[in-house]
């Protein structure tokens, strides 16, 4: 690989993340809330979730968390 394609390699990935990135913003709560659950549905069939009727409240409270952290939610603010 020479400097040329190197830079061309580089430039489609911004290019790339450019994209992912206007997708993430047009999506909408319930586009992440299907994600959000898609995800903890493969972490619960991985093993990976404690048993959710212990602590109900205290994983949404981590979901949310994890949400506000990755910027997914801002409280106050039109998150859609």
């Amino acid at each position: 690989m020479n400097s040329a394609d190197a830079r061309a390699y580089v430039e489609r990935w911004q290019e790339v993340e450019k994209i992912e990135l206007l997708e993430a913003q047009a999506a909408t709560i319930q586009d992440r809330w299907r994600q959000l659950n898609a995800i903890c549905r493969i972490a619960a069939r991985l093993g990976l979730l404690e048993k959710l009727e212990d602590n109900q409240e205290e994983v949404v409270w981590q979901r949310w968390a994890a949400l506000k952290q990755a910027g997914i939610y801002e409280p106050g603010k039109h998150n859609s």
